[in-house]
C-alpha cells in the first residue's frame, strides 16, 4: 500500500486524513478507507469476526460413492451417444437398401 503510515493498531494504516482498515478475506488482502480511527477499528473487527464460508466435510466413503455415481453417469451418457450414432447409421443403411430395392442403383454410392 503506497503513501500510508503505519500505526500502533494492527491492520490499520493512516493515509492523509483518512484511515485504512486491512483484513484477509478468502485468502486475499482487502482494504477499505474510512474517516476515523474508531470506524477503522470497528470495520476491521467486523470483517475479522464475520462468518467465513467453510466447504462441507465429505467423508471418504461419501466421496467414493459420489465418484462412483459420477463415473456411472458419464458412462451412461457415453453409451447414449454411441447408441444414438448406431441408430442413425442403421436408419441410413435401411434407407439406402430401400432406395436400391426401389430401382435406384446409385443410392448409397458416394462419388
Amino acid at each position: 500500500m503506497t503513501n500510508s503510515e503505519r500505526t500502533k493498531h494492527p491492520g490499520i494504516r493512516r493515509r492523509g486524513d483518512k484511515w485504512v482498515a486491512q483484513w484477509l478475506e478468502n485468502g486475499k488482502q482487502r482494504s477499505q478507507t474510512v474517516d476515523t480511527l474508531e470506524d477503522a477499528e470497528r470495520l476491521r473487527r467486523e470483517r475479522r469476526d464475520a462468518p467465513r464460508y467453510r466447504p462441507p466435510v465429505i467423508s471418504p466413503a461419501n466421496a467414493a460413492r459420489k465418484a462412483a455415481r459420477e463415473q456411472e453417469q458419464r458412462q451412461a451418457r457415453k453409451l447414449a451417444r454411441v447408441e444414438e450414432a448406431l441408430t442413425r447409421r442403421a436408419d441410413q443403411i435401411i434407407n439406402e437398401f430401400r432406395e436400391r430395392r426401389e430401382g435406384n442403383p446409385q443410392a448409397g454410392v458416394e462419388g
